[in-house]
């Protein structure tokens, strides 16, 4: 085995470290030792991570002392835990009851009222004075409007939530003051539930309180809990994945054309684009072992650390040749972006939706959308847990 710096940083900012590479070559399943010195498994090799994502010996439940904290601010009381931090059979009743709003078949109808949001935002943007910031007048827009719309939450409550959200999602902050956004997030989120238990309205909130909070299947905080995860995961991902799909495609005009101009082919290169950049928990998804088990012949004791790596797996050059190029032609769909099994993001179809749309009409309404500044200048977002860029200036 070989220690290595546990998110060593990165040398290109397109790419994971460097050291990753070395590591799937070498030793695939290495010892790593996380900020607070505790060691873990480093998985980064595609083939181990999908079977350990799939294995049901390796648990998600943040409540084993094991659990890997992959930064100090994310020591999250474990009384506030979300269902994406439990495993079956609970973890399975709560998701179960969230399933259905971002359900393939639900997404679909959700896409005229995305593509109608989408066109307004870009009609703002093209009257905004140039040069303009695309994450703050277009993706960010976009992502909290939609999320807004469907939990059932105020567009000016969601600036409140979004603004604590920064420092959960924070790999810099320290316990205390994820503790105190969180504590903040909690409180204005018990007042909007409690308000819906009251009057549900027709959106996920309110239906979550008539179909399962008033039968008794799930209870106020729990509710709350389920609400926080959304807010924290269906804003951030989407609007850093279209501020870096957009960064992207103007840096290679061959993208920009074939996303404006292949609707045949846009949900491949959507895939593409997730998988070449990876952006959810892009220092990995922490695991720990529930039982001994052994990969390769690499033996994990039961009460392991263990963070696999989905940025590796998806560079892994033995599933996606020449891994490092974003290539028009790939079938991507193997990707682990939304990483794999029971604990698979419940909100990616709803991702991959405004994905599509967000990008194809970026591309197809201004075609002459260009970088206002060297992708040196661009500041991205190394010191979060979801990877994106602050912001994109362009013109047009």
């Amino acid at each position: 085995m070989t220690d290595a710096d546990f998110i060593p940083p990165r040398t290109c900012p397109f790419d994971p470290p460097e050291a990753l590479a070395g590591l799937r070559e070498r030793e695939p399943i290495s010892t790593v030792h996380m900020w607070d010195g505790r060691p873990a498994w480093l998985v980064t090799r595609y083939d181990d991570a999908y079977a350990l994502l799939r294995d049901r010996r390796i648990s998600a439940d943040s409540t084993n002392p094991g659990f890997p904290s992959l930064s100090p601010g994310r020591t999250v009381p474990i009384v506030r835990r979300s269902f994406s931090r439990m495993d079956d059979p609970k973890h399975a009743e709560l998701r179960q009851m969230v399933a259905p709003e971002f359900s393939a078949v639900q997404v679909e109808r959700l896409r005229p009222d995305i593509q109608r949001l989408v066109d307004r935002q870009v009609d703002h943007l093209l009257g905004t004075e140039r040069p303009a910031d695309l994450v703050s007048e277009f993706a960010q827009p976009i992502s909290t409007t939609v999320l807004s719309g469907l939990i059932g939450i105020p567009r000016d409550t969601m600036a409140f939530f979004l603004g604590h959200a920064e420092t959960v999602i924070s790999r810099t902050k320290v316990s205390r003051q994820t503790a105190t956004a969180e504590t903040a997030m909690h409180g204005v989120l018990h007042a909007l539930v409690t308000e819906q238990e009251r009057e549900p309205g027709d959106t996920l909130i309110g239906r979550l309180v008539v179909n399962e909070l008033r039968r008794g299947t799930l209870s106020h905080d729990e509710l709350v809990r389920i609400v926080h995860l959304l807010i924290i995961a269906g804003f951030e991902n989407p609007a850093n994945m279209m501020g870096l799909g957009v960064l992207s495609m103007l840096m290679d005009p061959s993208w920009f054309d074939a996303v404006s101009t292949q609707p045949e082919r846009l949900a491949d290169l959507v895939e593409e684009l997730l998988r070449y950049h990876s952006i959810a928990n892009h220092d990995g998804l922490p695991r720990v072992a529930a039982e001994d088990m052994t990969l390769r012949d690499v033996t994990i004791r039961a009460g392991d650390s263990v963070i696999v790596s989905l940025a590796s797996a998806n560079r892994d050059e033995e599933v996606f040749p020449k891994a490092a190029e974003l290539d028009l032609s790939r079938d991507p769909r193997r990707h682990l972006a939304f990483g794999q099994g029971v604990h698979m993001c419940p909100g990616r179809w709803l991702a991959r939706a405004e994905l599509q749309i967000a990008l194809s009409t970026v591309a197809g309404r201004i075609p002459t959308l260009r970088l206002a500044a060297p992708v040196e200048q661009i500041p991205f977002r190394e010191d979060m847990h979801s990877y994106g860029v602050y912001a994109l200036p362009v013109t047009w």
